[in-house]
């Protein structure tokens, strides 16, 4: 399936740590809104 994938993925999750995965995700985009500002600012 993959190997015949006319477009394969860049990236691909095999076994099932998607869920893990997805929470470690959530927690950097939470960390990077809550620095948005900061680095807004940076680049004036």
């Amino acid at each position: 399936m993959l190997a015949d994938a006319e477009k394969p993925p860049r990236r691909l999750v095999l076994g099932n740590t998607l869920p893990e995965i997805e929470a470690i995700y959530a927690e950097r985009l939470r960390e990077w809104r809550e620095w948005a500002p900061v680095t807004e600012a940076a680049f004036g």
